[in-house]
């Protein structure tokens, strides 16, 4: 999709979200090119598909909406096109930064389905402060963060940020690691460095405001 401007993508999607009606699932083509572009979408989507989207008041403020997606096994997740807009009309360099640490998450993927699905009990996760809550009230954290982790892969490794060659992902908006080898080592050094930790939305969302994590 073509945009003039930030604006011009903005005023799009707010007429197109003002459209559909509160609290009733919605499909959205446009809606979901848009969220693909989200810089943590594969830690939100937990490897399903998204089959629908859906507006529900928003609980911080009344007078307006939240955004959801619902996946496939019906759990829903909150995100904000805004902030996607932000990130896409960040500047080409920091477009690029985010899309490389996006494709670090990608690659890394896997290790955190598996490490969440380890703590599931059907349709319940059991976060680190012992509740059962559902797979959409739940975040990964890591400690360190995950940006530190990346920081420290790459100083081992002797690499600037920059220097991490990207290839297009199958979906054609994502970017993957194009060099196997870095790849498969950063994989290890995720697998030994990440201590992982399984908190609820909101314990993890205070930790961010009160500066404790930079990144999950």
């Amino acid at each position: 999709m073509k945009f003039k401007g930030k604006g011009h993508c903005l005023e799009y999607f707010k007429r197109k979200l003002e459209a559909y009606p509160m609290d009733e699932p919605f499909f959205d083509e446009d809606l979901l090119w848009l969220f693909k572009h989200h810089p943590r979408f594969a830690e939100k989507t937990r490897g399903l598909n998204v089959i629908s989207f859906v507006k529900h008041k928003n609980p911080r403020n009344p007078r307006t909406y939240a955004l959801y997606a619902v996946l496939e096994d019906g759990s829903e997740v909150d995100w904000s096109y805004r902030k996607v807009i932000d990130y896409i009309f960040s500047g080409e360099k920091m477009y690029k930064i985010m899309n490389i640490y996006q494709a670090f998450r990608r690659a890394i993927e896997d290790q955190i389905i598996i490490f969440k699905e380890r703590r599931r009990l059907g349709s319940l996760y059991l976060t680190d402060d012992g509740e059962w809550l559902l797979g959409s009230e739940v975040e990964v954290h890591h400690d360190p963060s995950f940006k530190e982790l990346v920081i420290q892969f790459l100083e081992q490794e002797n690499l600037e940020l920059w220097d991490v060659p990207l290839k297009e992902g199958k979906d054609g908006i994502s970017y993957d690691i194009a060099d196997p080898q870095l790849r498969e080592r950063w994989r290890e050094f995720h697998r030994e460095k990440a201590e992982l930790k399984l908190l609820s939305r909101e314990t993890h969302r205070m930790m961010r405001s009160r500066g404790k994590c930079v990144t999950s």
